[in-house]
């Protein structure tokens, strides 16, 4: 894998794409999601596929490399809960949470947030809407913040209690550990609603003809905060909170 890697970070604009797809496993799939099916043009290098479509090779190479390279970035197709592990204790499903999903979707909102101004000054005359959706995603991406605050500061804390045992709640902790499931259920809601707003405001995230570089990875990166946050949101609702109703329930 280490050489695979130093493979790819060696590459320049000047590789073909048939070199850059066999660098990283993920390159044909990153390539394809912005709208360029390598199998086409295989023997061209990267930089001609791009001057063909006045794309800045430089900003696409880079976000292949960021995508693929950083050490710290988490595969999505990781990000599935190991079905085996839903008797597993509270303490392993939010550790899961916060340690993969949390920086995961935050890495994803700083990305559209440092991409979403050269958007708006390239296109931003041609789509007027890339200024309410910016406006609007400005909202969702707070409240999403706020979000995984509550669970790793209010939710989680407090439910892992129920993993102690022999622990006697009082009624009040029972109170605020329910009521904290009612905020997560409603703000889960909530952001999905927002989430449908933007993807109606981005024309459901798909690029219009003579789209730059740019404009793509904006839509591409959209797409995976969506795919990602709805995982996040199915494994908290399917998994971790009936399994704290059921500790409640024995209570």
């Amino acid at each position: 894998m280490k050489k695979t890697k130093q493979s790819l970070d060696s590459l320049t604009p000047d590789a073909t794409l048939s070199q850059i797809t066999s660098a990283h496993r993920q390159v044909n799939e990153l390539l394809t999601s912005i709208g360029l099916e390598p199998s086409a043009h295989s023997n061209e290098t990267l930089r001609a596929v791009c001057q063909q479509r006045q794309w800045n090779e430089s900003e696409v190479l880079h976000w292949i490399k960021k995508q693929t390279l950083a050490p710290d970035a988490p595969d999505p197709d990781d990000l599935r809960p190991d079905e085996p592990e839903r008797s597993t204790n509270l303490s392993k499903w939010w550790e899961y949470i916060i340690e993969v999903f949390h920086p995961f979707n935050i890495d994803l909102l700083n990305k559209i947030d440092g991409t979403f101004p050269r958007v708006a000054k390239v296109h931003g005359n041609q789509y007027p809407r890339l200024k309410h959706m910016r406006e609007h995603f400005k909202r969702f991406s707070g409240d999403l913040e706020l979000y995984f605050k509550f669970e790793s500061m209010k939710l989680f804390p407090l439910a892992e209690k129920l993993d102690e045992p022999g622990q006697q709640l009082l009624n009040g902790t029972i109170r605020k550990l329910e009521q904290s499931i009612h905020i997560v259920e409603k703000d889960q809601r909530r952001l999905l609603r927002l989430m449908n707003v933007l993807r109606e405001k981005g024309h459901q995230f798909e690029n219009p003809e003579g789209a730059c570089a740019t404009f793509r990875i904006l839509n591409q990166h959209f797409k995976m905060l969506e795919e990602q946050l709805k995982k996040q949101f199915k494994v908290e609702k399917e998994i971790i909170v009936p399994i704290i109703q059921q500790k409640l329930d024995r209570i």
